[in-house]
């Protein structure tokens, strides 16, 4: 993927960045980037998402399987179906457990994209109003 030197950090890894709109979406560094999309990838496939529809939430994921020891990922990646879902979750001895954390929150009520654009909205509106009266 070539990003821009702008969105890079210091060790020259891309930053994750989203305004939400099309292509400006860059994926955030992984220690093994292909192991962690597909496992994400895989995710949202047994989930019976469509990818198109829920980015934020397969990065999200790929973000948080990437925090996963290397050798528990592998594990994740040989998985299908709703074992993969299970394993997921239940990482425990894994890595830092809010990791596995995230992955159980974002799996008991999955968010598309439209829905997180719309609760940035409102967000802004509230935080708006709340300004305004300060």
């Amino acid at each position: 993927m070539n990003v821009p030197k702008a969105l890079r950090g210091a060790c020259g890894a891309p930053f994750f960045h989203s305004d939400f709109g099309a292509g400006s979406y860059v994926r955030c560094p992984h220690i093994q980037p292909g192991r962690p999309d597909r496992i994400a990838a895989r995710a949202l496939q047994e989930l019976k998402l469509k990818p198109q529809d829920h980015l934020l939430l397969e990065e999200n994921l790929a973000c948080y399987v990437s925090n996963y020891k290397p050798s528990f990922q592998k594990e994740l990646d040989r998985m299908q179906g709703p074992e993969l879902l299970q394993r997921m979750q239940s990482g425990w001895a894994q890595g830092e457990h809010r990791w596995v954390d995230k992955i159980r929150r974002d799996l008991s009520k999955p968010y598309s994209d439209g829905q997180v654009r719309q609760r940035f909205k409102e967000l802004q509106t509230r935080f708006s109003s709340d300004s305004q009266r300060l």
